[in-house]
């Protein structure tokens, strides 16, 4: 196998159980130099409580997903979140993400989920709560940066597509959940997205 081959490799995540993606898709990307997350069907489906998903295929990524709660009569709450990047990208990559039917249909509770197919990006969900007589909640810091990225990412099989970044969901994937579900999902590279959340509730009364 030559050094030209070797770098024409695909990156697979899988979270549990068969990939669902079209033959097509599959059969292209596979002679591409290609970072590809697959979400199945019901991965995460009718689950509760507490769900913190990150999911990465590519290089120097960073995400973060972050809950305070505070419960008592006096409930304070803080939090601080800084992301930093300062290498480059090398080389020109494609990036596909699939998320399925029903993957994470019927979750309730406090769901975070973070998904990236690239380089170079940050994502974060954040959420504060206090629950109590007496709330004091301070401002959610979220600081990201990072250096200048070259080069920029090439383009895929034009029999394929003519973008360089694929995402596909399916209609049920988030379908008929409850509580607080935030999500981040990003293809390509360079990007930066945050969730932030923050709720005082009084413990005799309605927020």
């Amino acid at each position: 196998m030559n050094a030209k081959t070797c770098q024409k490799r695909t990156r697979l995540v899988l979270l549990s159980g068969i990939a669902l993606v079209s033959a097509l898709w599959t059969d292209k990307i596979a002679a591409q130099g290609v970072d590809q997350v697959n979400i199945p069907t019901k991965s995460v489906a009718d689950t509760s409580g507490r769900i913190a998903v990150n999911v990465a295929a590519g290089d120097n990524n960073q995400q973060v997903g972050d809950v305070t709660i505070a419960i008592g009569d006096i409930s304070v709450v803080t939090q601080s979140v800084s992301q930093h990047l300062d290498s480059r990208v090398s080389g020109d990559r494609a990036t596909g993400i699939v998320v399925a039917d029903g993957a994470f249909a019927g979750t309730s509770g406090l769901t975070s989920i973070n998904i990236t197919a690239g380089s170079q990006n940050q994502m974060a969900n954040l959420a504060l709560l206090a629950i109590g007589n007496s709330g004091a909640m301070s401002d959610q810091l979220l600081e990201q940066s990072r250096a200048p990225i070259e080069p920029n990412g090439g383009t895929l099989d034009s029999s394929l597509s003519s973008s360089n970044d694929q995402i596909a969901i399916g209609d049920s994937a988030f379908g008929n959940g409850s509580g607080l579900i935030q999500v981040n999902l990003i293809g390509g590279e360079g990007n930066t997205s945050a969730n932030t959340f923050a709720l005082t509730i009084a413990s005799e009364g309605p927020p």
